[in-house]
């Protein structure tokens, strides 16, 4: 399963063939799912165990189609990944998690996207949406500034842990926040250790460039539709 920066810059590869969405909406819908982490919400109210193509075009929503875009992609990206054996492909040390494939995917496709500071202006608003399945503005908003916080520098250990760390509220106890806090350390430092290695794996970076530039047919090849006509696939941020 990706982790935020992943999400959004598949969001906006997909965006053009879905003209009727609002961007705005949709980005917020696709990075909603993982406010789960605040322990507010059940996976399985965020997460649909069988979204498909077919089902984001026809929502009329643009906030619940990037709900069940982002279920598609952790679908789409986990059998992906499995497929052509990228964990095997990690430095020993970090085999035993797949949290740190996914952060340094993050690092690494941070920069197929420039307009980071826009995008997060789109969590400046809390949708009626999002109160609808999470009737507590106070989280989401919190949800909100961690991943503008996030998104708005170029992710490293440092910021990843930051950003691990802030999943629980402040105003949670010392006791529970603990063991976040302690994870979201070693995330950060096993990150920190290991990622000039992980920049030398050449092959494991090809294949995590290759699933993005791959992305618009992998999900076509899930959808009822023959084709997506003649255009070519853009990012809507650039």
């Amino acid at each position: 399963m990706p982790a935020p920066v992943m999400h959004i810059v598949l969001g906006l590869l997909i965006l053009p063939f879905l003209p009727d969405k609002n961007p705005q909406e949709f980005i917020v819908g696709t990075s909603f799912p993982d406010i789960r982490y605040l322990g507010v919400i059940e996976r399985d109210k965020t997460h649909n165990p069988h979204p498909s193509w077919d089902q984001i075009v026809g929502e009329k929503s643009s906030f619940k189609a990037g709900m069940e875009f982002h279920a598609l992609v952790d679908i789409m990206h986990d059998r992906y990944m499995t497929t052509h054996n990228v964990y095997s492909l990690l430095p020993s040390a970090i085999k035993d998690s797949p949290n740190y494939l996914k952060f340094f995917e993050d690092i690494l496709i941070y920069a197929k996207v420039s307009e980071w500071k826009k995008l997060a202006s789109y969590f400046d608003t809390v949708l009626a949406e999002e109160l609808a399945l999470v009737n507590d503005k106070k989280s989401i908003e919190l949800w909100h500034n961690n991943i503008k916080h996030y998104i708005l520098k170029q992710p490293s250990p440092n910021t990843i842990q930051e950003f691990i760390d802030t999943r629980l509220p402040t105003w949670y106890g010392a006791l529970l926040r603990l063991p976040i806090k302690l994870r979201a350390h070693k995330i950060g430092s096993v990150l920190s250790n290991n990622l000039k290695k992980l920049f030398a794996l050449k092959t494991l970076c090809l294949y995590i460039f290759d699933f993005y530039d791959q992305f618009p047919t992998l999900i076509m090849a899930r959808s009822s539709h023959a084709h997506m006509g003649t255009k070519t696939f853009e990012p809507l941020v650039s």
